[in-house]
C-alpha cells in the first residue's frame, strides 16, 4: 500500500508539474531566466495539495518529503557519472595524443612470431616466465614433407623461446643501432571465441600485442624497432642456410631442393686475396648505388663470373662460400637435362629469385666450342648454344642476379660464352699453394679453444675448456659473435697473430713476440679490456708450417689434400683405439669428459706428426712436367757431367734450351775432354741429342722414390763388412757398424727456443718409431729403424715438397755408400748443390794447360820444353804432327804417339786414350781391387770416395791412379798417401806450385878452331859446329872446299842472306891469298 501511495503521490506531483507547465506554456523559459519558476512551481503544488482531502494530503506530503531528496541525489549522481565518463574519455584522449605512442601487431600477420622472437632474444625483457615452442617458423619444403611421409628419420626439432606477456605488467629495453636505449611496454590481448567449428578448431586464438612508449609522441622509434626486428630475424633465419633451387620435374619453374648450412669461409681454404676480391666485387654489384649506376648508364644489371681451374680445387665450394657470404640463394642449372629446351632455359633464368646466384657447373662438358657434346650421357640435351647465349644476356634475360659458370678447361669454351657481358670476372682457382696447405693442416689438427671471459681484472683471457696451449705458441684469433677482443694498446684486428703465455689450464696472456711471452711481465703484453666472448684462438703449430713447406706449390688439389689429412686422422684414431684396448693408453683423469679430451688430443697429435712424416704418399709418382728455365750446370749435373758446365757457359750456352745438336762439332775445340772419346763424352752426346736411354736417369726423383729406393737398397743389409773385393760381385755388401742416428722430432723446429721444449711448457713429441709403427704397420725394431732412416733421407733432400736430385744422382749415391745406410743418410745433403751455390772460382773456365794435359798421361817432364817454345795451353799445339811434337818436346817416338793420339782424339787407339780419361767411382773401385785383391769392398769404396766428388767424378786420370796404386807398396800407404806432397795424386793447384824447372846443362866451351873465330867475326858462330863436323877447321880447308849455296845449305845454313855473307867472305879470303 505504501508503494501504491508513493506511486499515487508521485503521479499527483507529476500531474501537478505537467499541469503547471501546460498552464505556463512556452513562457516558462523567460520565467526560469528571471528565477521565479521554482517559486511558482512550489506555489502551484501547494495549491493542488490543499485541494485534496486531509488524509491524502498528509500521506502525499510525507512521501514527497522522503522521495524528493532521494530522487534529487539520484539525478545528481547520474549527472556526475556522465560527466566523469566524458572527462575520463577526454583525459584519455589527451594523454594518448600528447603523452604516449602505441603500436599494435596481431597474429594474423605471418611475421608475428618473428617479432616475438626478436623481443625474446635481442631485447632485455623484464618478465619472470618464458614460453618454449618447437613449432617451426618456416613451412617445410616439399622434399622434407615427402621424406616424412615416406618414413624418413626425423631430425631434432629446434626450440624457440618467447617472453610470456600477460596484461600490461611487462616491459623491455631496446638498444637501437645508434646505441640509444628505449623502454617499451608490452600488452597482450587474446580473444577467446565462444564457439569453434571443426574447420578452425586447430587455429590459434586471435591475439594482439601492443607496444607503448610513454612521454613521447614520436612513432619513429617504434617503427624503427619493428623494421629492425623484422630485418634482423628474417636475416637470421636465412643467414645460417643457403637455399638451393633446381628445375621442377615437370614444368619450367624453380623448386627448392634443399637448404644447406652456410659454409664459413674458414671451412673452405681459399687464396685470401682472391676470395676477398671476388666477395667485394659481388657485394659492390648488389649495392644500391651500383644498381642505380647500371640503370642510369643503360647497362643491363647483371654480372657473370667464370671459375676455372683443375678438378678438385674448390670451384663449387667457392661458389657456395660466395652465396653464403652475401646471403644469396643458389639456382642450380643442369644444362644436360634432355627434357629442357631453349624456352625452358630462358623462362628459368627470368624466373630466378631476386638476389640469387645462377650456378652452371662444368659447362665445358656440355658445349665444346659451339657444338653440344656428342656423348648423350653428357650431351647438351635440347639446349642449343645460341639458346644459352640468349638466355644469359638476351633482351629478355634476368637482371639483378649473378651468373657463375665453372669449368675445368677454359680453353675449350667458345669466346662468345666467356666474353665480358656474360662472364665479366674470370677467376682461376688453382691447386693448393703452400699457404693453403698450411691453413688446411691447421684446420684439421690445431687446437681452437673458445674464449669464455676476456678482460678479467688481470687483463687476460679465460677459455671455456682447458686450452692445451703452451708458452711461446703462436695463435690467431677469429672474431666471435659478440665482437672482437679489444686491448688498451690497440689489439682490435680480426685474424691477428699473437704469442701465448700459459698462466694455467684455462687462462692465457697474449704477447707480441716469443721472447716476451717466455719472459712474461709487462713488455709486449696485450692487456685485454673487454669483448670477445665466443672468439676462437686457433693454434698456429710449427707442424703446420713444416707441412706447408713440404707441399709442392700448385701441384696438389685441395680435394686430394683434404683426403690425405682425413686418412691420417683415421689411422691415428685406429692406433689410439689399439693402444687403449691393449692398456697402453694411460688416462690422467677418470672422468668421461676428460677421457674424451685426452683421446682427441692424442689423435690430433699422432695424426699431425704422421701427416708431416708421410707427405710423400700425397705426391704423385708422375707429376706434370712444368717447363721452367734450367741452367746448363743443373742440366749437366743430373747425369754427372757438371765438370763441363764452365766451358758451355763460357761459350754462351747458359740454359738447357740453348743446347743444340750443332754444338757437338764445336765443343771439341773447347777442351780435350770434349774431344777424346770416353764414357762421359758419350753420355754428354746422348744428353744433347735427347737419347731416350737417359730419360729414366735424367728425371728428378719425387719424395716417394727417395724413400722407396732407400728401403730397396738397404733392406737386406746386415752383419759386418768382411767381404773381399773378389766376393763383392757375388754378395751384397754388409752394413756399416756406424750407430743409427737419433730420431729427430718433427713437431718442434731446431731453431725453437729451449724454453718451449721444456716439460713445463710443451708436450714432448711422440717418438718417431712409435709414429712409424702406427702409420706403416711394421713391428720389428730393425725394420722401423731403417724406415726411420728412409724418412730422414727423404726429408733432408726435400725442398718445398720437391727434390732436385735426379735418378742418376740417387743411384750413384747409393753405389758410393753401398751397404752403408748411415753414410748415405749423413752425406745425402751433398747431393743438393744447385748451380746458384757455386763460387766465382768454380764458375770460371780454366783452359787446359800443357802441364795439365801432359800430367794426366805421365809426361809432365816435357812441359817446360813446350812452354819455352810458346805452347802453354793445349789449344796452341793441338795442330802439331807427331814428328813436330817429338822434335819440339824432345820426346821419344812412343811418347809423341801418345801425345798426338790424345790431341787428335784418335779412336783407333783406345788403349792410349784411356790413360788420359777421368775414371768414375766404380772404375776407381775396380782399379783398387785389381791392385789389392784381398782388400775389403768397403776399403775399395772408401778409396774411391776420397778421390771423387758427390757424383763420383774424379780429377785424376786412369794413368795417374794406376801409377799411384802401382807405386804404393801396401794398402794402408795407398789409402793414406792421397794428396800428399810427392804423390801422383797431388791436386792440380798443389802440383803446379811444386813444379821445378830442370837444371840447365853447362854451356859448352868455345871452340878454338880458326873457322869458329872467322864465323864469329861474321856473326855466324852458331854454324861453326857444322863446319867443324865436316872437317873444315882451317883457312886452307875453307879455301879448298867447293862452297856454294847448295853446299852451305847442306851444312845447315838455311837462310839465303847468311849463305851470301859466307860466300862473300870466302871470296875476300881468296883475294887476300
Amino acid at each position: 500500500s505504501a508503494l501504491s501511495v508513493g506511486a499515487l503521490s508521485g503521479a499527483a506531483v507529476a500531474i501537478a508539474v505537467v499541469a503547471f507547465f501546460a498552464q505556463v506554456g512556452t513562457s516558462w523559459l523567460p520565467v526560469l531566466l528571471r528565477g521565479n519558476l521554482l517559486r511558482l512551481l512550489v506555489q502551484h503544488v501547494q495549491e493542488m495539495l490543499e485541494a485534496l482531502p486531509e488524509d491524502l494530503r498528509r500521506m502525499i506530503t510525507g512521501t514527497i518529503a522522503v522521495s524528493l531528496p532521494m530522487s534529487f541525489l539520484g539525478a545528481c549522481g547520474a549527472v556526475a557519472y556522465k560527466m566523469y565518463g566524458c572527462v575520463l574519455e577526454r583525459l584519455r584522449n589527451f594523454v594518448g595524443k600528447h603523452c604516449q605512442i602505441t603500436l599494435m601487431f596481431n597474429n594474423t600477420d605471418k611475421h608475428y612470431d618473428s617479432i616475438l622472437d626478436y623481443i625474446g632474444s635481442r631485447c632485455c625483457v623484464e618478465t619472470g616466465s618464458i614460453l618454449a615452442s618447437t613449432k617451426p617458423r618456416q613451412r617445410p619444403s616439399f622434399q622434407d614433407m615427402l621424406a616424412t611421409w615416406l618414413g624418413g628419420k626425423m631430425k631434432t626439432p629446434n626450440l624457440y623461446f618467447q617472453p610470456d606477456i600477460q596484461g600490461f605488467a611487462s616491459y623491455f629495453w631496446w638498444t637501437d643501432e645508434e646505441g640509444g636505449r628505449h623502454k617499451i611496454w608490452l600488452s597482450r590481448q587474446v580473444e577467446k571465441p565462444q564457439f569453434r567449428s571443426d574447420s578452425n578448431r586447430e587455429k590459434r586464438d586471435p591475439e594482439t600485442i601492443s607496444l607503448t612508449m610513454w612521454w613521447t609522441t614520436d612513432a619513429s622509434v617504434l617503427k624503427n624497432f619493428l623494421t629492425t626486428g623484422l630485418k634482423t630475424m628474417l636475416k637470421d633465419e636465412g643467414t645460417g642456410t643457403v637455399d638451393i633451387y633446381v628445375k621442377h620435374q615437370w614444368i619450367a619453374m624453380w623448386t627448392k631442393a634443399v637448404s644447406r648450412e652456410k659454409r664459413d669461409r674458414d671451412t673452405v681454404i681459399l687464396d685470401e686475396g682472391l676470395a676477398d676480391y671476388v666477395v667485394e666485387d659481388m657485394r659492390n654489384f648488389f649495392s644500391t648505388k651500383t644498381a642505380d649506376w647500371y640503370h642510369n648508364a643503360g647497362i643491363p644489371y647483371r654480372r657473370g663470373y667464370l671459375l676455372h681451374g683443375p678438378p678438385g680445387c674448390g670451384k663449387t665450394s667457392f661458389a657456395q662460400v660466395l652465396a653464403g657470404e652475401l646471403g644469396l640463394d643458389v639456382c642450380l642449372m643442369n644444362l644436360s637435362n634432355s627434357d629442357m629446351n631453349d624456352d625452358d632455359l630462358a623462362e628459368l633464368l627470368r624466373a630466378a629469385p631476386a638476389k640469387s646466384m645462377l650456378l652452371l657447373e662444368d659447362v665445358d662438358a656440355i658445349f665444346v666450342e659451339r657444338a653440344a657434346s656428342a656423348d648423350k650421357k653428357r650431351g647438351g640435351g635440347g639446349i642449343s648454344f645460341s639458346g644459352l647465349l640468349n638466355a644469359l644476356d638476351g633482351a629478355a634475360a634476368q637482371e639483378g642476379c649473378v651468373i657463375v659458370l665453372t669449368t675445368n678447361h677454359k680453353d675449350r669454351l667458345d669466346e662468345a660464352l666467356i666474353r665480358p657481358g656474360r662472364c665479366d670476372v674470370h677467376v682461376q682457382v688453382e691447386k693448393a699453394s703452400q699457404e693453403q696447405a698450411k691453413r688446411m693442416f691447421w684446420r684439421f689438427f690445431s687446437k681452437e679453444p673458445i674464449v669464455k671471459i676476456a678482460g678479467t681484472p688481470t687483463g687476460t683471457i679465460t677459455t671455456v675448456a682447458p686450452h692445451g696451449l703452451c708458452t711461446g705458441d703462436s695463435i690467431m684469433y677469429k672474431q666471435g659473435k659478440q665482437g672482437l677482443v679489444t686491448a688498451e694498446n690497440g689489439m682490435d684486428a680480426d685474424r691477428s697473430i699473437f704469442f701465448v703465455r700459459k698462466l694455467d689450464d684455462d687462462t692465457v696472456a697474449l704477447y707480441d713476440s716469443v721472447p716476451n711471452a717466455i719472459q712474461g711481465g709487462k713488455t709486449g703484453l696485450f692487456e685485454i679490456s673487454e669483448g670477445g666472448k665466443g672468439t676462437k684462438l686457433q693454434e698456429l703449430s710449427e707442424s703446420g708450417t713444416h707441412f706447408g713447406t713440404r707441399i709442392p706449390e700448385k701441384q696438389v688439389s685441395m680435394a686430394k689434400l683434404q683426403g690425405y689429412l682425413m686418412k691420417q686422422k683415421l689411422l691415428a684414431e685406429k692406433e689410439v683405439k689399439r693402444r687403449r684396448d691393449n692398456g697402453q693408453f694411460e688416462l690422467q683423469d677418470e672422468s668421461m669428459a676428460e677421457e674424451e679430451r685426452q683421446i682427441r688430443e692424442e689423435v690430433h697429435r699422432i695424426a699431425s706428426e704422421t701427416a708431416v712424416m708421410n707427405v710423400h704418399e700425397l705426391l704423385d709418382a708422375k707429376k706434370d712436367v712444368v717447363e721452367v728455365p734450367v741452367s746448363i750446370y743443373d742440366h749437366l749435373r743430373r747425369v754427372g757431367l757438371h765438370r763441363f758446365a764452365p766451358a758451355f757457359e763460357h761459350y754462351g750456352i747458359r740454359l738447357k734450351q740453348d743446347l743444340r745438336e750443332d754444338v757437338i762439332g764445336r765443343m771439341e775445340m773447347w777442351d780435350p775432354d770434349l774431344k777424346v772419346p770416353g764414357t762421359q763424352r758419350d753420355r754428354l752426346i746422348q744428353l744433347i741429342k735427347g737419347d731416350a736411354c737417359l730419360d729414366g736417369a735424367y728425371d728428378l726423383a719425387d719424395l716417394s722414390v727417395l724413400r722407396d729406393r732407400f728401403l730397396a737398397t738397404y733392406q737386406d743389409t746386415g752383419g759386418d763388412e768382411d767381404d773381399s773385393c773378389e766376393q763383392a760381385g757375388n754378395k751384397r755388401d754388409a752394413a756399416s757398424t756406424v750407430p743409427l742416428p737419433r730420431p729427430v722430432p718433427l713437431t718442434r723446429s731446431e731453431s725453437a727456443p729451449l724454453e718451449r721444449r721444456g716439460s713445463e711448457t710443451a708436450s714432448q713429441p711422440l717418438p718417431r718409431l712409435q709414429l712409424l709403427r702406427a702409420s706403416s704397420g711394421v713391428v720389428e725394431d730393425k725394420g722401423l729403424k731403417l724406415l726411420d732412416m728412409a724418412h730422414l733421407f727423404q726429408e733432408r733432400l726435400e725442398t718445398n715438397g720437391k727434390t732436385d736430385v735426379s735418378i742418376w744422382q740417387l743411384d750413384m749415391h747409393f753405389r758410393r755408400y753401398a751397404g752403408d745406410p748411415s753414410g748415405a743418410l749423413e752425406n745425402c745433403s751433398r747431393l743438393r748443390r744447385p748451380g746458384s751455390d757455386r763460387t766465382p772460382e768454380e764458375r770460371m773456365l780454366r783452359p787446359a794447360t800443357t802441364f795439365q794435359l801432359l800430367r794426366r798421361i805421365g809426361l809432365e817432364s816435357y812441359a817446360f820444353s813446350l812452354e819455352d817454345q810458346g805452347f802453354t795451353h793445349w789449344a796452341e799445339w793441338k795442330h802439331l804432327s807427331k814428328d813436330e811434337i817429338k822434335e819440339k818436346g824432345g820426346m821419344s817416338d812412343m811418347e809423341a804417339t801418345l801425345c798426338h793420339s790424345v790431341l787428335t782424339g784418335n779412336a783407333e787407339r783406345p788403349d792410349l786414350l784411356r790413360k788420359f780419361l777421368h775414371p768414375e767411382f766404380e772404375d776407381i773401385s775396380e782399379l783398387f781391387c785389381l791392385r789389392f785383391p784381398d782388400a775389403q769392398a768397403r776399403e775399395a769404396r772408401d778409396f774411391a770416395i776420397r778421390l771423387t766428388d758427390e757424383l763420383g767424378t774424379a780429377d785424376f786420370s786412369f794413368f795417374q791412379i794406376q801409377q799411384y796404386l802401382k807405386e804404393a807398396p801396401t794398402l794402408r800407404q795407398a789409402r793414406d798417401g792421397i794428396h800428399k806432397h810427392g804423390s801422383r795424386l797431388l791436386r792440380l793447384v798443389d802440383a803446379e806450385a811444386a813444379r821445378q824447372r830442370p837444371p840447365q846443362p853447362p854451356p859448352p866451351e868455345e871452340s878454338k878452331e880458326w873457322v869458329h873465330g872467322w864465323l864469329k867475326e861474321l856473326g855466324l858462330e852458331e854454324h861453326s859446329q857444322c863446319f867443324i863436323e865436316q872437317a873444315l877447321t882451317s883457312e886452307e880447308d875453307v879455301l879448298e872446299a867447293p862452297l856454294d849455296h847448295e853446299a852451305l845449305a847442306k851444312l845447315g845454313v838455311q837462310k839465303l842472306g847468311q849463305r851470301c855473307k859466307i860466300l862473300k867472305a870466302v871470296c875476300a879470303l881468296k883475294a887476300n891469298a
